[in-house]
């Protein structure tokens, strides 16, 4: 059995089991996914522009060779189902614009995120990591200039005074720093030499200061019970213990200074609005609750409710009103995966904290996505995919059974 992606057959077992830098695959594709995550932070309009070439490629490839096993990939069937369930709902409604959007966005996507799963090894996963969170030095810089020059610079705006860096909004920005903040974390408990630390730490502070500056609320909540659970997971727990009262005595704090809240002065409206929107995604729901209505879909139909909202602000409030249940399936489904695979590997795995680091980050992703739906975007989603790709490749047992045998 084998593998052709660009020029060069690979006996499965070694394209599972890691490549060597000689390869094709490994100089040409593997290199291609450091452009994928620079365009997918540079601005959403150039995320998925190399996404659909290698997803394009990586098709080709396996309908050349016939290799098609999704018990090789993991979450290759979680990304399938999610698929499968938007392009029924989508085709229920019927929509031409949403079927369109499902084949031309999302399954580029899905398809992306089954071909990092299954050409990442160890060594390039663990360049990944260390890529993710240096890329993230300039796009903090820019955050901050965003917040000193917004009053004298058109480049530098605001949205309504939230730093968004290069981020469709400021939301989307703090899922993107959440995520960071915890890859930086374990990549710092993972790394040696003292001089690496202090710079990672650099980092990690400025984006830190960006987190506040996006001024979500929800996003700094998740970021410290988050935190918590990382330091439990990385067996640090009287860290946990310390962040515990930390975040107990902000929340007396906020209970008697419900000012100290970020935005405090647009709460209640923030509150209502949400309330609205969800009840907007309850009703549409109860009409469809099986299939869905299609992907992107809540616009228009909030719109008739005088919502108007792109998303319902509640990823499985949203996956469930536009894929149906087999959609929320699949989210449910993907994560029990990552986590899985994660928990199983902590205790013996030398890249401990990073795992940890990836699991606090999916935690602080579900408990930001309660409120807004920040995961599934041009964006964020390709973080995430590549995150998940990581996890995948530094746990055990990610090689499919013919590699194996072949081995």
């Amino acid at each position: 059995m084998s593998i052709e992606i660009g020029k060069r057959p690979l006996n499965t077992a070694v394209a599972m089991s890691g490549f060597s830098s000689k390869t094709d695959i490994y100089d040409k594709y593997m290199y291609y996914n450091i452009i994928v995550l620079m365009l997918g932070i540079l601005s959403p309009y150039t995320a998925p522009f190399m996404v659909l070439f290698i997803s394009v490629q990586y098709i080709i490839s396996k309908i050349k060779s016939r290799d098609i096993d999704l018990r090789a990939i993991p979450l290759g069937q979680p990304y399938i189902l999610m698929f499968i369930a938007a392009l029924i709902s989508d085709i229920y409604s019927p929509d031409f614009i949403e079927i369109i959007a499902t084949i031309g966005f999302m399954l580029p996507y899905v398809i992306y995120g089954m071909y990092t799963e299954e050409v990442f090894d160890k060594r390039f996963a663990t360049r990944m990591v260390s890529l993710i969170v240096w890329t993230s030095l300039p796009i903090s810089l820019f955050g901050i200039l965003q917040k000193i020059l917004s009053d004298n610079s058109i480049l530098f705006h605001l949205s309504g005074g939230r730093v968004e860096s290069t981020f469709a909004n400021p939301n989307l920005y703090a899922l993107y720093l959440a995520v960071v903040i915890f890859v930086t974390l374990g990549y710092t408990f993972y790394t040696t030499g003292d001089k690496k630390r202090r710079a990672l730490m650099i980092v990690l502070c400025l984006n830190a200061l960006n987190l506040y500056l996006t001024n979500s609320r929800t996003a700094l909540f998740s970021v410290l019970i988050a935190a918590i659970f990382f330091f439990i997971l990385c067996g640090k727990r009287h860290v946990a213990h310390i962040l515990f009262m930390s975040a107990f005595i902000i929340m007396m704090a906020i209970l008697v200074y419900p000012q100290l809240i970020p935005r405090y002065a647009v709460l209640d409206k923030n509150l209502e609005t949400r309330m609205e929107i969800w009840q907007t995604a309850l009703i549409g729901i109860s009409y469809s609750p099986i299939i869905g209505r299609g992907f992107l879909s809540f616009m228009d139909f909030s719109a008739m409710f005088g919502v108007g909202q792109l998303h319902a602000h509640n990823i499985l409030l949203n996956t469930w009103f536009e894929w149906g249940i087999l959609g929320v399936i699949s989210i449910v489904w993907y994560v029990v995966v990552l986590f899985k695979r994660g928990l199983s590997a902590l205790k013996d795995s030398p890249h401990r904290p990073i795992i940890a680091g990836i699991l606090a980050a999916v935690i602080a992703a579900f408990i930001q996505s309660m409120t807004d739906n920040p995961v599934i975007n041009i964006q964020t989603g390709l973080i995430f995919i590549m995150l998940a790709s990581i996890l995948v490749a530094l746990t055990p047992n990610n090689a499919c059974p013919a590699a194996q045998e072949k081995v």
